[in-house]
């Protein structure tokens, strides 16, 4: 019987340390998918062209016509996404590129969606965003099979209705917030293969 208890200890920490990396990564890739000013920041300065380093005119060469043009907060997001740009490997240029398509085809109520994460990952501390990207580098190196079965369960969460959500995510605010509570008991089981998408 301590054999049992301990498995099941044991499977119950695998699994909420998985849903923990899992609704990490997820917010860690809507932060990065679409960088979204926080409502709470100050109203940054207008940033003029010749301010920007070389690296960044030249990803930014189409916009320097209408430059001054843009809201200090889109110069901004501009400025550092071009600077993030510059500093890509190749292959992160790729991957980028193809999360970038897929969002443009998004139904427009998912792309809504995707925003307010990114408001919620910009209005974080540091330490938080830290936190976070911690538990997205454990989610992706966990096996594929474990990381598909964490994205089916929350595929799963995402269709329930909004009254039914909110358990998980007033969980992950605790967890975020240093709570040690285990919040994988509130992620529904994946959906079997016939009811997929």
């Amino acid at each position: 019987m301590a054999r049992s208890e301990g498995s099941s200890s044991n499977l119950n920490e695998k699994s909420s340390r998985t849903l923990r990396c899992s609704l990490a990564g997820l917010l860690l890739s809507l932060g990065c998918l679409i960088s979204q000013p926080c409502l709470a920041r100050p109203e940054p300065a207008p940033l003029s062209w010749e301010q920007l380093d070389s690296q960044q005119r030249e990803v930014l060469e189409r916009y320097e016509d209408e430059w001054d043009d843009f809201s200090p907060q889109r110069q901004q997001r501009l400025a550092r996404g071009a600077q993030r740009w510059s500093r890509m490997s190749s292959e992160e240029r790729e991957q980028a590129e193809k999360k970038f398509e897929r969002f443009k085809t998004m139904p427009d109520e998912e792309k809504r969606e995707l925003r307010r994460y990114a408001e919620r990952f910009n209005e974080m501390s540091p330490d938080q965003r830290d936190a976070l990207r911690d538990r997205w580098r454990e989610f992706r190196n966990l096996p594929p099979q474990q990381r598909d079965l964490l994205r089916e369960r929350f595929h799963a969460w995402r269709e329930l209705p909004g009254p039914q959500r909110q358990p998980l995510m007033d969980c992950m605010n605790r967890r975020l917030g240093g709570a040690g509570e285990d919040c994988s008991r509130l992620l529904p089981p994946a959906r079997s293969p016939g009811n997929r998408r």
